[in-house]
């Protein structure tokens, strides 16, 4: 499956055929990724990804998350997916990152726009929700320009490195969701 986001970017189901290309993206960004990435510290070679890989496949076909690589000129850049779905409450994680190398050019506020539309229409779910550490000022900035409200402040919820973080909880309900709206917001 493919999601086309504009003229060079789009999002693509994970596939195994993905793996190589994915472990390269992230070893190659492991000290950016793993200041808030937890999974990054575990991942020791191809056979993480690959296992990654193997289970959102599972889990897509179970309906419980939609994992896809972010390409920019058919080049992968990134991963973004919903996850943790809860399809009888109708609600998902959107969770999301990019390599440094293209940070600063919307391609994740974009990305997300589009599988906000997916989530809202294709999924049908009524509420997403976007978790970032507190100290992660990059990541927070996506929810509030794609209109997310701000529920609070998860104490403790996050453990990257042997410490704990606080994340910020952001939600969107479908009834305050405004696709021709969005890519006004900045």
């Amino acid at each position: 499956m493919k999601l086309t986001v504009d003229a060079s970017l789009y999002l693509e189901r994970l596939e195994l055929k993905h793996a190589g290309e994915l472990y390269a993206l992230a070893d190659l960004n492991s000290a950016y990724l793993g200041e808030w990435m937890p999974w990054i510290q575990q991942m020791k070679g191809i056979d993480f990804i690959e296992n990654f890989i193997s289970k959102s496949i599972q889990k897509n076909n179970e309906k419980t998350e939609q994992a896809f690589a972010i390409f920019l000129n058919n080049i992968m850049v990134g991963r973004i997916g919903l996850y943790k779905i809860d399809n009888s409450n109708q609600l998902a994680e959107i969770g999301y990152w990019l390599a440094e190398s293209q940070q600063g050019k919307g391609l994740i506020k974009k990305s997300c726009e589009r599988l906000i539309t997916f989530a809202f229409e294709a999924c049908e779910l009524n509420r997403l929700e976007i978790k970032c550490a507190v100290k992660n000022i990059k990541s927070q900035n996506i929810p509030k320009k794609l209109g997310f409200t701000f529920e609070g402040n998860l104490r403790s919820a996050e453990k990257i490195r042997d410490e704990f973080h606080d994340l910020n909880l952001y939600s969107l309900l479908k009834k305050d969701w405004n696709k021709n709206a969005l890519s006004t917001l900045r």
